[in-house]
């Protein structure tokens, strides 16, 4: 049964992401720095970018976001790589009885599994004592098939990017996978792509690539936020 739903999810997954590449043809993109991702060419690297908000309700609820897919479509464009995104496949725990859990573990999660995997994306987990295995496994097999990512490593959505907001915090998850996998980071900056109705305006800027290798952890998160904060300002 599991298999069923996931293959289900899958599907729609897969379809789902179509849509979205053909509809960001429609977005007027403004970009900058494109010479720093044309750089990581044919190698598997990680990039990392603010978290813009959603308008849309279905965006916000199945976390398919606009500026996620800018990226991708930049990606494929510049590289003529396809970008797997780190993208939620649940929010833990929703219902408190027995019953409505087993469903969550049963149905829901299976298919949102399947729907990230379907749309060539890598699942993270947010369920409870989860060890975030899919989330591992799916980057070991991008850097594999030679595959960039996309991290948010804020983890939250914003309106925009404020590098002197110190409650703004930047996850160790980018500086774990990028440490383990040996992949360099690609910092970029994304303004306006809250919404998939078309004819958006974006901005959209990337900086110079870097290696974490041999820093520290917090190192590591702090010029994530710095690299990220310097295109913001760079491009306003």
């Amino acid at each position: 049964m599991k298999k069923i739903i996931s293959l289900s999810g899958s599907a729609t997954g897969k379809n789902l992401r179509k849509w979205c590449e053909n509809r960001i043809k429609n977005f007027q993109i403004e970009p900058h720095g494109l010479g720093y991702l044309k750089e990581l060419q044919k190698q598997p690297f990680l990039i990392v970018a603010n978290h813009l908000t959603p308008r849309e309700r279905l965006a916000e609820k199945f976390n398919i976001t606009p500026d996620a897919f800018v990226i991708s479509y930049l990606v494929n464009n510049v590289n003529n790589q396809h970008l797997s995104i780190m993208q939620r496949s649940d929010d833990g725990y929703w219902l408190n009885n027995r019953f409505g859990q087993y469903l969550q573990k049963e149905i829901f999660w299976p298919f949102a599994k399947g729907f990230v995997e379907g749309a060539g994306n890598i699942p993270i987990r947010k369920n409870p004592g989860s060890f975030n295995r899919d989330f591992v496994v799916g980057a070991n097999k991008a850097k594999k098939e030679k595959r960039p990512m996309l991290i948010f490593p804020e983890g939250c959505w914003y309106d925009d990017f404020n590098v002197n907001d110190p409650k703004r915090i930047i996850q160790p998850g980018a500086a774990f996978i990028a440490q383990k996998f040996g992949l360099k980071i690609l910092p970029a900056y994304l303004k306006g792509a809250h919404s998939w109705v078309n004819s958006q305006e974006i901005v959209a800027a990337f900086g110079e690539s870097f290696s974490p290798v041999g820093m520290a952890v917090e190192d590591v998160c702090q010029k994530i936020k710095n690299e990220i904060g310097n295109l913001s300002f760079a491009v306003s």
